[in-house]
């Protein structure tokens, strides 16, 4: 993102574009965002107008997928996905 271009909405969803569930949407302003009832234990997101962020609060081997970012940004959207394995022991 250039500085002199705006976060306007972030979706963050589970999948890879074709076949996703959305976790939620942080519309710009406003730091928080609605999340889809299925995943409010699970994920935290948190937007600025310059950066999103998703935090996986309770992670376990159902966040092996791919998650997608979606921003809005001024009249572009952009999209990226990035695949989560998770690796190591339970501390439970």
């Amino acid at each position: 993102m250039l500085p002199a271009q705006t976060l306007l909405l972030t979706t963050f969803s589970i999948g890879d574009g074709v076949s996703q569930d959305d976790i939620g949407i942080v519309v710009t302003p406003g730091p928080t965002g609605n999340l889809n009832d299925t995943y409010n234990d699970v994920f935290s997101v948190y937007s600025t107008s310059q950066f999103s962020d998703l935090t996986i609060n309770r992670v376990t081997e159902q966040e092996n997928a791919t998650f997608q970012c979606k921003l809005q940004v001024d009249a572009d959207v952009w999209a990226y996905n990035i695949r989560v394995e998770v690796t190591g022991k339970n501390l439970q």
